[in-house]
């Protein structure tokens, strides 16, 4: 199979997702972002503000008008972007699989923007674009790291729902997580692998679909916080199945857990390369 066939590159997406998958429950549950939507509302990162302003400012340089435009946010979280695209006048069909994620969305629309912005609660992996008719709908589809964006099918339907423009934000490398690498490495001694998805794929997959799509990169920095638990959660799921709860294990989870708990949260600092890609359908 040619590397110039978009088939050849989901193969390598899907191998990839799978030989690298991350142990313990799958980040396409909404169940795991139902838990994680607490701490991105309360999220401290400042790293989400530039990755904000980044973004829109890409937009504009490639064209993207968002003034009285209608945009599909794909897996839109709390509203990192649905909120300021409401904001510069586009009406957002907002979308996400978790209903917390969602609640937490809806309690921070101002009344100025309810008219603008509609959730939904839809697994993208699921939708059915015919059923919503939503063939052709919009003037931007648009995906920031977003999960069920994951192989050529899910890439596809973002470009049959819109009439214009399409963005997909993926990690570009390894992300950089401080207390899993610190964890990861008192059991193993090394940095943490985390490096589960990647913006190569879907670059190339586009490009093999006959684009031409426009990408530029970021880097962020920020912290991240969680209840005890919830970070006990976390750095469990990093290690092996069979090792995730053994004594060795648990005692460098504790330690770390102590050694960085702050006022009732444990922080740790984080740092991403994200890969833009904007195209034109």
């Amino acid at each position: 199979m040619s590397i110039f066939t978009p088939d050849f590159w989901d193969q390598e997406w899907q191998a990839f997702i799978k030989r690298n998958r991350r142990s313990g429950e799958s980040h396409e549950s909404p169940g795991f972002w139902d838990r994680k939507a607490a701490s991105f509302a309360r999220s401290t990162m400042e790293g989400k503000s530039s990755r904000t302003e980044g973004t829109l400012a890409f937009l504009r340089q490639a064209g993207v008008h968002l003034e009285n435009s209608l945009v599909l946010d794909v897996g839109c979280g709390t509203g990192v972007f649905a909120l300021p695209f409401a904001e510069q006048g586009a009406q957002v069909t907002a979308i996400d699989s978790s209903t917390e994620m969602l609640a937490l969305l809806q309690a921070r629309i101002p009344e100025k923007l309810q008219s603008r912005i509609e959730t939904v609660e839809l697994d993208w992996l699921e939708a059915d674009i015919e059923a919503c008719q939503w063939q052709k709908a919009f003037d931007l589809v648009f995906a920031a790291n977003c999960p069920a964006i994951r192989s050529l099918a899910t890439l596809e339907k973002m470009s049959r729902c819109s009439r214009e423009w399409c963005f997909y934000g993926g990690f570009s490398g390894p992300r950089q997580y401080e207390l899993y690498n610190e964890a990861y490495s008192r059991v193993y001694g090394e940095a943490y692998p985390n490096h589960f998805n990647d913006v190569i794929f879907p670059l190339n997959i586009l490009y093999a679909l006959g684009y031409k799509p426009r990408m530029s990169f970021l880097e962020t920095e920020g912290i991240q916080e969680e209840p005890p638990d919830n970070f006990r959660s976390e750095l469990q799921s990093i290690f092996p199945v069979q090792e995730g709860s053994s004594p060795r294990v648990e005692k460098v989870i504790n330690e770390v857990i102590q050694e960085n708990l702050k006022e009732g949260m444990v922080r740790q600092r984080v740092r991403s390369s994200i890969g833009l890609i904007v195209w034109r359908v």
